[in-house]
């Protein structure tokens, strides 16, 4: 008999993840994201969670390999934009911009993005 943790428990820790982050609470943070990429390592959040709080601590090069290695939703394109950019290449962030463009990416997402390559 497999572990199994409800989607609203994966919500819950995500959340509490991103909290983490926010108070400066990196390696807790970075624990539960990893717990997360364990139990559904297709979601977006356990990746995009840890690579946040590699950016956070000021590690963008651990942060874009955790992006890498994600699904390549949009969402995960978007904050690839991002830590690029915070890596000092705006060539990169921008041409997942127009990737995203491709994609009719909207919302918050194509956001993330273009702040990122504006910044």
């Amino acid at each position: 008999m497999g572990f199994s943790v409800a989607s609203d428990d994966i919500r819950l820790m995500a959340e509490i993840g991103f909290a983490g982050i926010g108070r400066g609470r990196l390696a807790e943070a970075a624990a539960i994201f990893t717990a997360i990429q364990a139990l559904r390592p297709e979601a977006e959040a356990g990746h995009v969670g840890a690579a946040l709080a590699e950016l956070a601590a000021g590690r963008p090069g651990p942060a874009g390999d955790i992006l890498r290695a994600a699904p390549q939703t949009e969402a995960v394109l978007a904050f690839r934009a991002l830590v690029h950019a915070r890596a000092g290449d705006r060539r990169l962030s921008e041409e997942i911009l127009v990737d995203l463009g491709f994609m009719r990416a909207e919302g918050p997402v194509i956001e993330i993005a273009k702040a990122a390559v504006s910044a």
